[in-house]
């Protein structure tokens, strides 16, 4: 028998999905009402920046959209959530504090939708959204461009021995991480959280093995945290830790020459 935590882990993650239509579980309230969200088109086109789909990231490869970053954060710093989900948190971090500028990154167009009209709801002018692969839409944004970069409970591999090609939807990749740290500025954070202690170990063994310039400086196993997601919420609410590091950008004049071996 599973332990009592992933006994508890698995019953929270089904009731959120729901179950069957006719279970009337959370999940399935959840996405009954996303279903009747309707964004007036002014409305989507002033907050969603760009949209791909993975047939046009791969149609649109090395062709990255011409975004002036500066007159979109209208020079405020810039701070990136990755997998932003409903958007509750980079929302409302981006009312909170108006001198700097929320990106969110999404692929759901549901969540993207209850995101926006939100954000419309409190007319905001510092938050915006791409709705696109985190590790591609990265590329639009110039080197040492954001301030900090989050991802919060990303999907975890169901196999971690598994070759990486046979990985689906894993979001934390080398790829994906060495556009984090370039578009980091000199001092810049990458924060991470997960359920999973496993997962978090390897992430970190990754950052560790193949970016120098991206230090470990805190790693935290089970703590309370101020700044709950709603999963995290959850987690915690069924007594199932959540695990968080946090990386820090080098200073580009203290590194040795990038070889291009990395």
């Amino acid at each position: 028998m599973l332990p009592t935590a992933e006994r508890l882990k698995l019953g929270v993650i089904s009731h959120l999905k729901g179950g069957d239509e006719n279970s009337g579980g959370r999940g399935t309230r959840l996405h009954e009402r996303l279903a009747r969200v309707e964004v007036d088109p002014k409305v989507w086109s002033k907050y969603v920046l760009y949209m791909a789909n993975d047939l046009h990231i791969r149609q649109l490869a090395g062709k990255v959209p011409d975004l002036d970053w500066h007159e979109i954060t209208q020079g405020r710093p810039l701070r990136v959530d990755i997998g932003m989900g409903m958007g509750e948190r980079i929302i409302s971090l981006a009312e909170g504090d108006e001198s700097r500028y929320y990106l969110g990154m999404e692929v759901y167009s549901r969540y993207i939708q209850r995101a926006v009209t939100n954000a419309d709801e409190k007319s905001l002018d510092n938050f915006s959204v791409m709705m696109a692969d985190a590790a591609w839409s990265l590329t639009t944004i110039p080197d040492g461009g954001v301030e900090g970069v989050t991802l919060f409970f990303p999907p975890v591999p169901h196999d971690f021995k598994a070759h990486p090609k046979h990985r689906k939807n894993e979001i934390v990749t080398p790829v994906m991480m060495r556009q984090v740290s370039r578009v980091l500025k000199d001092g810049g954070y990458f924060y991470f959280k997960s359920d999973s202690n496993q997962y978090l170990e390897r992430v970190k063994s990754m950052i560790e093995e193949n970016f120098p310039e991206l230090e470990v400086v805190v790693t935290t196993h089970g703590k309370e945290d101020q700044n709950l997601t709603r999963y995290q919420a959850i987690w915690q609410g069924h007594e199932i830790p959540t695990h968080a590091l946090i990386c820090v950008r080098k200073n580009r004049s203290s590194l040795p020459k990038d070889d291009g071996s990395i």
